[in-house]
């Protein structure tokens, strides 16, 4: 059976010049497409497009990087708000383990 390989941004592409790497969902786990992984089917994830076969993955790519996109800035929404409350907080001073020894 032919390996379907799917975008993952997150994954890990085991070879330089981001050929698709190694890694496996579990029956039963849903790729960014919305396909759901079976038992029988042999799927690789990379985060490089031009190694996609997925024609699901493909034909959304967009609707998939808006959402990476938005995930992201989320992300550093969420990191700038706990840097605020930690600095707020008086933590970094407190704190010289996070602040390295000097």
């Amino acid at each position: 059976m032919k390996t379907k390989t799917h975008y993952d941004p997150y994954s890990y592409d085991g070879q330089s010049g981001g050929e698709s790497g190694g890694e496996y969902y579990d029956p039963g786990d849903t790729h960014l497409c919305g396909a759901r992984v079976s038992a029988n089917e042999d799927v690789e994830l990379t985060r490089n497009w031009k190694y996609v076969t997925c024609k699901r993955c493909l034909k959304q790519k967009d609707s998939i990087d808006g959402n990476v996109k938005e995930n992201e800035k989320a992300i550093v929404e969420d990191m700038g708000k706990m840097a605020d409350w930690w600095e707020k907080e008086g933590k970094y001073e407190k704190d010289k383990s996070i602040q390295g020894s000097k």
